[in-house]
């Protein structure tokens, strides 16, 4: 019995149900971001820039992922003083 055919419906699923698997999604926030090493730019992380990045998420969302793509690339104890206004807009945007 040959499984040959199975790959390319399988592969299908798995990218439907699990897109958490593929890294072109990660790849692809890279690129929207301009995270290239061309286009790296120091993102200055405040409680201003949080709290505003969060008060237009809706209007220009790419500012928070900006800044939130910021914080992923800055130490745990460096963004820590940002715990509590973070953890405050991120429960509005949960629902």
């Amino acid at each position: 019995m040959s499984y040959g055919g199975l790959f390319s419906p399988l592969l299908r699923l798995l990218a439907t149900h699990f897109p958490q698997l593929s890294l072109v999604d990660d790849w692809m926030d890279d690129q929207v971001f301009g995270d290239t090493c061309r286009h790296q730019v120091d993102v200055n992380i405040s409680e201003v820039s949080i709290h505003e990045a969060f008060q237009c998420i809706e209007e220009n969302p790419y500012k928070t992922g900006k800044i939130l793509k910021a914080m992923l690339n800055k130490n745990p104890t460096d963004i820590w003083p940002f715990a509590e206004i973070f953890v405050r807009y991120f429960k509005s945007v949960l629902g």
